[in-house]
């Protein structure tokens, strides 16, 4: 399976190199938008997450999403590095907070595109697990 992501990870870039490049949908003025936004009034029409998700690819495409994907872990790794070295204000860290939720998203997204939610959580929690033998080995004689 990881050989087929990869091969059309290198499919999409290849064809993304020859398309004209255009503006994302979620600039900086519309994440401070939707920060802002208060919850929605009870009673009102709100999506579920897998709807959101499925509009999302649909509008955007599968080749804008895995990019999307990579520029959000990029800004990620931005805020970590500036973590390392600068002083942790409140304005960083609410930089990180909202870098960590743009890549659960992001991520989830690419999920439901691929259709391996069940097949990722199970991965994760085979992670967690070897995480906590590792962290506390007297575990494993207990298995």
């Amino acid at each position: 399976m990881a050989t087929q992501i990869i091969g059309r990870l290198v499919a999409v870039v290849k064809g993304r190199a020859q398309r004209k490049r255009h503006n994302r949908p979620l600039d900086v003025r519309n994440r401070q938008r939707a920060a802002a936004c208060p919850a929605p009034p009870p009673g009102s029409r709100t999506h579920l997450s897998s709807e959101i998700y499925d509009e999302a690819n649909r509008l955007w495409g599968e080749d804008e999403q895995y990019f999307m994907l990579w520029e959000e872990v990029a800004k990620l790794q931005g805020v970590l590095c500036r973590l390392r070295r600068e002083e942790k204000t409140p304005e960083l860290l609410a930089e990180l907070y909202g870098r960590l939720a743009d890549v659960k998203l992001i991520s989830a997204q690419i999920e439901r595109l691929w259709k391996c939610q069940r097949l990722v959580e199970s991965e994760r929690l085979a992670k967690l697990r070897r995480l906590e033998l590792m962290l506390w080995p007297e575990d494993k004689d207990q298995q």
